[in-house]
């Protein structure tokens, strides 16, 4: 569904990668779930449009899986535009499942 910073992750939960090249990470999501959880620590999520010229794709598909899976709440502050916000509210006021 998405990464953060390069560790992919499902609907699910994280996905790990125990074979093959992947990218070098400080932390996995779990630590990241962890670090979030305490009370003495920040981990800030940007979620921001895609840089590159003419993309403009917007984050939102990627965030419902952190909204609604507790193995995906790796963050303590979210940041996102506008429009992100509008449509992942959206998507969670007409899922049935949403938290």
């Amino acid at each position: 569904m998405g990464d953060v910073s390069y560790c992919p992750y499902s609907n699910e939960g994280p996905i790990l990668l125990d074979s093959g090249p992947r990218a070098m990470t400080l932390f996995q999501i779990s630590d990241l779930v962890d670090l979030a959880a305490r009370r003495d620590k920040h981990v800030v999520l940007v979620a921001s449009p895609c840089p590159a010229p003419d993309c403009g794709r917007l984050r939102a598909d990627a965030l419902l899986p952190l909204l609604a899976n507790p193995k995906l709440k790796l963050w303590s502050s979210l940041f996102l535009d506008e429009e992100t916000a509008e449509r992942v509210a959206k998507a969670r006021a007409t899922d049935p499942d949403a938290d």
